[in-house]
């Protein structure tokens, strides 16, 4: 049994963890601008398996942290890339009393923490982790039940990497996919929706500006 399976079947929620089933969070707000920042902070660094892997190894500590902080059950999952690497995809999961039974219709929530070769890796995709650290933090903080499980998952291995097969990159995201997929035809369970948080920094709501895109 693998680790998605290990959890979803086999890990329960204490009681007193869940107080009320949650269709809408009222009164969410974000946290201060001078918080996220802070968070930012910490993705300001090459996390890149060549050049730089212990600025990965802490991102991935850094996430792991925060998310069982929040309150989530937190695993990862490692697939193995081309000969040598292995992708570590890091999953914290807000679990329902569906979970794990047909009824279920899951939201991914994610982001992918991995860096190019030679960039800080701030907006790309330092921007998009802040972003799934903050989701994460007000819906498990909130302590509501919710109908369906929502699940934050850190990709690994978004950047484009020798011994990947898979067109522009996304290996990590690529063997999520397989993974859960496995899962589902199990459960019966279906994906309702995925939110997906890309170079955060630029985003421009201005009139037109999706149309220049």
């Amino acid at each position: 049994m693998n680790l998605i399976n290990r959890f979803f079947f086999k890990f329960n929620l204490p009681e007193d963890t869940r107080l009320v089933l949650c269709d809408i969070l009222h009164d969410i707000h974000s946290d201060p601008t001078s918080s996220l920042l802070s968070i930012l902070k910490k993705f300001n660094g090459t996390r890149n398996h060549l050049t730089k892997p212990e600025g990965k190894e802490e991102a991935r500590d850094y996430i792991r942290k925060a998310f069982k902080k929040y309150g989530l059950q937190v695993w990862t999952e490692r697939a193995k890339i081309g000969d040598r690497l292995y992708a570590e995809n890091i999953v914290g999961m807000i679990s329902s009393n569906r979970t794990g039974t047909a009824g279920d219709q899951i939201v991914i929530v994610g982001a992918h923490y991995d860096t190019t070769m030679n960039t800080t890796g701030v907006d790309d995709n330092g921007s998009g982790v802040t972003a799934l650290l903050q989701a994460a933090k007000n819906i498990g903080k909130a302590r509501c039940e919710v109908r369906n499980t929502i699940l934050f998952v850190a990709f690994d291995f978004e950047e484009n990497t020798a011994g990947c097969n898979v067109a522009r990159g996304l290996c990590g995201s690529n063997r999520y996919v397989k993974n859960i997929t496995s899962y589902l035809a199990k459960t019966g369970g279906t994906i309702s929706g995925a939110i997906i948080l890309e170079t955060m920094l630029n985003h421009n709501t201005s009139a037109g500006m999706c149309s220049k895109l």
